[in-house]
């Protein structure tokens, strides 16, 4: 393989695809799917590699610049403390758009406050602020997006828990601020009130937070967990809180990871699914109810491509189409019915095209045609249907294309909208 180049961007990427366009010469591609490079020779044969980034196959290393899509920032559903951004705290059963900037690209939703990023790489964040979990030094609410305090252009990915707020930076850097009681911003102290470097290590590729717990994925394929244990989130082997990242295992193959409330699932390079946790509701798709302190596999499939988490409930995507577990009282899981489900079930349409989701107390999917639907809980409007009804099936919330990302809250769905 000495004969491929391998071509690097360092501005900041989609962090849910973690997919990255590196090299194309005639009928040669190769793409970038953490961390594993896919290369299709002339024929058409997939070629992969386990591959750092920044190195390279050839005698000619260089970089491109590929800058991410940004777009137009909307909400709907609960607004109480501010976490629309839109300079009130009135709540919408709509989706509504938050003032008029273009460069939106990431959101990360927390039940009270929202993280967002910019194309530019800046980090900005809005709502309730009372455990330093904006990252502004301070404890002041916001209600319209501010600036994290430090200034920096170089963020890449961003993930919010219940009151702390962990980012990656795109040389590989991890960065946590607001509450850590049960060690949740892996700093080692109770709380922090600005963006702090967690450790010195710069090998970081993706972070997810849940309700007090962190978990994130290194270039090398291992994955570290940190904060409250008590239901065995951080699968460890034990139920014991963690105040700083520890390594999960010897894996050397996680691809991808989401958090919920006290629960983890993760996918790995082979496509197989695993997850570790809370699981009262069935949420981690093993078929009972019990809490599990260690991943363990769900299912015998190797075809799961995408991950997202609610408050208890687990999506996964695999050919295009969308599969939940977990607790439905309100048709969280959009599968006709408010029964729970303890292992993984197709949502009731059937059809495909998925490409994204993510929850709260309601769950929200993105579709290939930029479409966005909706499902369960709704007294707060969260669903974006203009009503305060509870939907046990997925429905089309906008009649608008163009949708690009989405993010929820507990009680409150934003997304953003290429323009």
């Amino acid at each position: 393989m000495t004969d491929w180049k391998t071509y690097i961007g360092e501005t900041p990427w989609t962090a849910e695809k973690q997919t990255r366009i590196a090299y194309n010469e005639g009928d040669h591609i190769a793409t970038y799917e953490n961390p594993v490079w896919t290369m299709d020779d002339p024929t058409g044969v997939p070629i992969t590699d386990t591959h750092l980034p920044g190195k390279y196959w050839g005698s000619e290393p260089a970089e491109i610049t590929i800058p991410p899509v940004g777009g137009t920032l909307w909400a709907t559903g609960r607004n109480n403390y501010g976490q629309f951004g839109d300079d009130s705290k009135g709540d919408e059963w709509e989706l509504k758009q938050v003032k008029t900037d273009t460069d939106w690209y990431q959101l990360a939703c927390s039940e009270r406050y929202t993280m967002a990023l910019k194309t530019t790489g800046t980090l900005w964040g809005t709502g309730q602020n009372s455990s330093y979990q904006l990252g502004l030094g301070d404890q002041l609410e916001r209600l319209v997006f501010t600036q994290e305090s430090s200034g920096a252009t170089n963020w890449s990915q961003v993930s919010c828990g219940g009151s702390h707020s962990v980012a990656l930076k795109t040389n590989g850097t991890l960065w946590g601020t607001g509450e850590s009681n049960n060690g949740e911003a892996g700093l080692g102290v109770p709380y922090v009130t600005e963006f702090t470097q967690i450790g010195s290590d710069n090998k970081w590729s993706q972070v997810a937070c849940g309700e007090m717990h962190t978990m994130a994925i290194k270039t090398d394929g291992t994955l570290w967990g940190t904060g409250y244990n008590i239901y065995g989130s951080l699968g460890v082997g034990d139920t014991t809180k963690r105040d700083e990242f520890t390594q999960v295992g010897s894996v050397t193959n996680w691809a991808k990871v989401a958090c919920g409330t006290y629960f983890t699932i993760a996918i790995r390079t082979d496509g197989s699914l695993w997850s570790t946790g809370y699981n009262y509701y069935g949420t981690l798709g093993l078929n009972d109810t019990s809490n599990r302190n260690a991943f363990n596999q769900v299912g015998s499939s190797t075809d799961w491509e995408d991950i997202g988490c609610g408050a208890y409930q687990s999506m996964a995507i695999k050919d295009g189409e969308l599969w939940m577990a977990g607790e439905n009282t309100y048709g969280a899981l959009g599968v006709g019915d408010n029964t729970d489900r303890d292992e993984l079930t197709q949502e009731i349409a059937e059809d495909g095209n998925w490409s994204q989701v993510d929850g709260g107390a309601h769950s929200a999917g993105l579709k290939t045609n930029g479409m966005i639907f909706t499902t369960g809980y709704n007294a707060y409007g969260q669903l974006g249907l203009n009503d305060d009804t509870n939907r046990d099936e997925f429905e089309l919330t906008s009649v608008d294309t163009g949708w690009i990302h989405i993010s929820c809250g507990t009680y409150h769905t934003m997304a953003i909208k290429e323009e």
